[in-house]
């Protein structure tokens, strides 16, 4: 199960890789040559595994090339780059103010055919603190714009904000133009899926806005906003550099990780009032998708919830499963609902952190403290990471483990419990007590940075080099019985500090010295007995 399944998300992973669609012609030709090996191989007792695992390769391979073409048939048309025109429609998402401009997504009205289903709008220029109490989901305006297609230059390393528009499906931006007022033109009532999704963004409209009133004037009050709903538009800079430096920048989103330990949390609680193993599940399951809806349903939600939604049903058809099975079938599941997540690079960094806890959690032996089993996750996910964060964001804090030590309990079972529970009629207090707790965390986090050193900075590596360096971490977390694995990783580290370092060597520099480094370990590897 877990090769068909490795082989259905590689199929999806090819194709985002290509530097363009796949022809229907090369499709029809691989699905002859597929239909041909059915005839040649159905008697080799291999053959079939071999057609199975072709077959669910092609089946992602044509399922994400055929949403990647109807995604790219809604493009705007090239002649309507750059042009003022009218567009009508209802917003459908939270307005976000971000530098010096209010963002919003619109949904243009079926009749207007110069536009596609969805634009990205901002209007620039506005006292951003009004703005939240004059747009709202599910309104309908007229607009004076100014559109074009998602376009972004990237240095090497840095970030590509056309591949971000696309795997956000982002097909088209526009501006607003004040000169020429919005029309209101009243509230739009859909039904279907479109009116589920309005319906969710009002109630979160709506919650921000009493949170906003809760927590006005409260200084870590924009950080409760964004652990309960995912509006991170009024963090100030500050206090995002201050989660950087520290490495736990991943707690201030809504990550996997607090819903994971929500739904623990409630799964807990629901023990203490029913003995059923089913119902503890069922509580912690409707926990975590009550929290993805509030939260907007947003991409490390999908994940999570997936994955939760996995081992539930496994729980309640009494079947097992492994975790790297488990692993596979949310990242399938993940991809198949949107094959352009691996565009992301939190995909990337939620399931490399999971599998890696995995597989160092794999040979352990008997059941540890729960201490050493937190010690032993985050020793695992720190190692884990450093590659990645380095080739996604080229720094690495020097005190991210220390930090996300006390850091991720206080925000994951403290915090955001705390501030869901002010959600509450009547529970107020609750809030006050995570806005207490979280400049409590803040503070802590602020005296680890006053005390150590600015986060390391390296250049951007090539992908040959994280693979050298992943191959390292995977000696490192390996189990005790592999010989010289504590050398072999030191090895491989070494290795990734002197690539990143080449352009400053040179290249014949360092190739000398990694062929050095490679008969080093041919000679320095045991005798395997016969």
């Amino acid at each position: 199960m877990r090769l068909l399944l490795c082989a259905w998300i590689l199929g999806i992973l090819v194709l985002q890789a290509a530097p363009r669609l796949v022809p229907l012609s090369a499709l029809e030709g691989a699905s002859l040559v597929w239909a041909l090996g059915v005839g040649a191989l159905r008697h080799w007792p291999r053959g079939r595994s071999m057609l199975l695992f072709l077959a669910l390769f092609l089946g992602g391979l044509v399922m994400a090339n055929e949403r990647a073409r109807l995604r790219m048939a809604h493009r705007l048309p090239p002649r309507w780059e750059h042009q003022n025109l009218t567009l009508t429609g209802t917003l459908i998402s939270l307005p976000e103010g971000r530098a010096g401009a209010l963002h919003f997504k619109v949904a243009a009205d079926p009749g207007s055919l110069l536009f596609p289903a969805e634009v990205a709008l901002s209007e620039f220029a506005l006292p951003l603190h009004d703005a939240p109490a004059e747009l709202h989901p599910g309104q309908r305006w007229r607009w004076q714009c100014r559109v074009k297609s998602p376009h972004g230059q990237v240095n090497p390393g840095g970030f590509d904000s056309a591949t971000w528009a696309w795997s956000e499906g982002i097909l088209t931006q526009g501006s607003i133009d004040r000169r020429t007022p919005p029309v209101f033109l009243g509230w739009s009532h859909p039904g279907g899926i479109r009116g589920l999704h309005l319906f969710i963004e009002a109630q979160r409209d709506l919650l921000r806005q009493r949170l906003r009133r809760q927590l006005k004037d409260q200084p870590w009050g924009p950080v409760l906003i964004a652990l309960v709903i995912g509006d991170q538009s009024t963090i100030s800079p500050a206090d995002w550099q201050l989660f950087w430096a520290t490495g736990v920048g991943h707690l201030i989103s809504i990550s996997g990780l607090h819903i994971t330990m929500l739904a623990g949390l409630v799964a807990k609680v629901t023990g203490l009032l029913s003995p059923s193993l089913r119902i503890r599940w069922l509580a912690g399951w409707l926990g975590a998708s009550a929290y993805a809806l509030i939260a907007g349903f947003s991409l490390p939600t999908q994940r999570t919830l997936a994955m939760i939604t996995v081992l539930t049903l496994a729980r309640f058809q009494k079947r097992p499963l492994p975790p790297s099975t488990l692993l596979l079938l949310a990242a399938a599941l993940t991809l198949t609902g949107d094959p352009f997540a691996s565009l992301s690079p939190s995909f990337w960094l939620s399931f490399g952190a999971v599998s890696w806890m995995v597989y160092a959690g794999a040979h352990q032996t008997g059941r540890l403290p729960f201490w050493k089993q937190e010690i032993h996750s985050q020793w695992a996910a720190t190692w884990a990471m450093v590659p990645l964060l380095i080739w996604l964001f080229g720094q690495v804090s020097w005190i991210s483990p220390l930090a996300n030590a006390f850091a991720i309990p206080l925000v994951s079972l403290g915090v955001v419990p705390l501030a869901l529970l002010g959600l509450i009629p009547g529970l107020g207090f609750c809030l006050k007590m995570a806005h207490a707790l979280m400049t409590g965390t803040a503070w802590g986090l602020d005296w680890l940075v006053r005390h150590s050193g600015p986060p390391l900075a390296l250049p951007t590596p090539t992908l040959p080099v994280l693979i050298v360096a992943t191959l390292g971490v995977g000696f490192l977390l390996a189990p005790r019985g592999i010989p010289g694995r504590w050398a072999v990783a030191w090895d491989c580290w070494d290795w990734l500090s002197h690539l990143c370092l080449a352009p400053i060597r040179g290249d014949y520099g360092w190739i000398c010295w990694m062929w050095g480094k490679a008969w080093r370990w041919c000679c320095a590897l045991p005798d395997i007995p016969s």
